[in-house]
């Protein structure tokens, strides 16, 4: 009778171990999809910020372009304009 108790103790600790471990791993994974979930959700505000910083670049350079040709028209329409003005005095 005695070596039935004892495996009787011996199934209840394994089944409590085993009890322990799935809590254990049911924990972690939950962790670990919550952390996935968060680095979803990060990687996504990231494109969203690289595709922002991205359309202000082209903008910039839109911006840039006009910038020079309009510099240039200041730098030589005035000055032909006074060419044009000497030359029909």
């Amino acid at each position: 009778m005695g070596q039935g108790l004892g495996n009787f103790d011996l199934k209840l600790s394994f089944l409590s171990y085993c009890k322990i471990f799935f809590l254990s791993f049911s924990k972690t994974n939950y962790r670990l999809d919550e952390k996935l979930l968060d680095l979803e959700f990060r990687r996504g505000e990231l494109r969203n910020i690289r595709k922002e910083i991205m359309d202000n670049l082209d903008d910039n350079a839109v911006f840039q372009d006009r910038m020079y040709d309009c510099l240039d028209h200041l730098k030589n329409g005035p000055l032909d304009q006074n060419r044009r003005c000497i030359t029909l005095r």
